[in-house]
């Protein structure tokens, strides 16, 4: 698979809360993984949070066999309970959390595992799909109908999380299984991403550089950049074969 992945610490922040991982080589029972964790908490702890979830998911899919949806969400599992005992290690990391989306494609199908509002995105030539759900209280409204994607936009709680791992004992990942067709893509990226640039500014990113993800990813980060960059910014494009 043609993967590019890159992240950024953006315009206004001091660390880099966020962390990512790919393989488009088989990682033990999965034939593929990209995962991207957007860390919150204390000093240091957003940026303990995504790199010790990358580490644990990696470490129970790497254990696991199965189908594939399963290990992912069995992995998900075991980066939370993980995450939630590093974080009573020390006072420092105490409430630390992160979000985590994790894929892999096989055989016409993508399976991924989601917690937060980090997001996952098909994406054609032609159309953009948001296949994961934020957990959010802005997407909740939305949901309900109380206010407009367009208003969730720049709602003052639009960071507001109401799902994420590591900062309960257990959670449970949303679980997806999505037909794909060769010549899609798949785009994991964190808020920092999507929150300066409309799905509309992505697709057409995208698009421009159908057939070289480095340069459709580079694009997007310096869009991104470019509308504010005032979160971290992190983002996996890959094809699909």
């Amino acid at each position: 698979m043609n993967v590019f992945g890159i992240t950024d610490v953006g315009k206004i922040r001091e660390n880099n809360e966020d962390s990512l991982y790919f393989s488009d080589s088989p990682v033990c029972a999965l034939p593929n993984l990209y995962i991207v964790a957007d860390g919150m908490g204390g000093h240091c702890g957003g940026e303990v949070a995504s790199s010790k979830a990358i580490e644990f998911f990696r470490a129970s899919a790497e254990a696991c066999g199965g189908e594939i949806l399963d290990i992912l969400i069995s992995a998900a599992r075991a980066a939370n309970a993980g995450v939630y005992a590093h974080s009573l290690s020390a006072a420092a990391l105490s409430g630390m959390g992160t979000t985590l989306s994790a894929c892999a494609a096989a055989e016409g199908k993508l399976y991924a595992a989601h917690i937060g509002d980090s997001r996952i995105y098909l994406v054609s030539r032609e159309n953009i799909t948001q296949l994961t759900q934020d957990h959010t209280y802005v997407a909740e409204m939305v949901r309900h109908g109380d206010i407009t994607p367009e208003q969730a936009r720049t709602h003052p709680q639009r960071n507001f999380i109401t799902k994420a791992l590591g900062t309960e004992p257990e959670v449970f990942a949303d679980g997806l299984a999505r037909d794909v067709s060769a010549g899609d893509k798949v785009l994991l990226c964190s808020d920092g991403l999507y929150g300066q640039l409309p799905d509309g500014e992505i697709l057409r990113a995208v698009s421009e550089n159908y057939g070289d993800n480095e340069a459709a990813g580079r694009l997007l980060l310096e869009l991104a950049l470019k509308n504010g960059g005032d979160d971290n910014i992190t983002l996996i494009l890959f094809d699909v074969n």
